[in-house]
């Protein structure tokens, strides 16, 4: 590795549990083909894993590449996912800086037993406050977003699943309800934070946080 490498790399090193929690590899797979920081092979490869395996997968290889591959990486997010280019680029430690390793074969989700956190700021450029309680609005938007995985979310939320499957209506309105129902067991720890990172668990992290986005800009 060059001197001229390190920097951009070390950024990788330094937040790589972030990245590995919140980069939607997927999301951005043809502009990261177009500019060559993934071949062929490895983007039809990607795109049969798990949101979370791809992004564990993508990051180790883009650690061992040099400095151009790495500012094309920088170019696609600061455009697609915003905020996971302004964490990086952000002075101050990484993730792994504050939360420790990922042990070898481990679940990057869990560092020292707490589930790793989105900024050191609970908020985030993005125009997300992570650690604000979740609104009425953004159940709705979110609900809306994903409600064909509306019993995925409530089993990832701890819910009963007597009450799960006790809920009547459309897939929407089993979707809000579920959300409902965990806000009113959790007033005080029910956040954007956990939100997304159910999201993250259920496979649809990238509609939560554009749906919570998006209502945003509304309010």
């Amino acid at each position: 590795m060059s001197a001229s490498d390190e920097p951009l790399q070390r950024r990788l090193k330094d937040n790589y549990v972030y990245l590995i929690n919140h980069l939607l590899v997927k999301d951005c797979l043809d502009e990261l083909f177009e500019k060559g920081v993934v071949n062929e092979e490895e983007s039809d490869e990607l795109r049969e894993l798990s949101d979370l395996e791809s992004a564990r997968r993508f990051v180790d290889r883009l650690k061992r590449k040099g400095e151009e591959v790495i500012s094309n990486f920088l170019e696609i997010i600061k455009r697609k996912q915003t905020f996971i280019y302004d964490h990086l680029m952000a002075k101050g430690e990484g993730q792994n800086g504050r939360h420790g390793q990922v042990a070898a074969g481990g679940d990057p989700r869990t560092v020292g037993g707490d589930q790793t956190s989105e900024s050191t700021s609970g908020g985030d450029s993005s125009g997300l406050d992570m650690k604000a309680i979740v609104t009425i609005k953004q159940m709705k938007a979110v609900a809306k977003a994903v409600r064909h995985k509306w019993q995925d979310i409530g089993i990832d939320l701890d819910l009963d699943i007597n009450d799960l499957e006790d809920l009547s209506g459309d897939k929407y309105t089993r979707c809000l309800s579920v959300l409902k129902m965990w806000k009113d067991s959790n007033l005080t720890t029910a956040t954007v934070e956990k939100l997304v990172a159910v999201g993250r668990k259920a496979e649809v992290y990238g509609a939560v946080v554009r749906a919570l986005q998006e209502q945003s800009k509304d309010t």
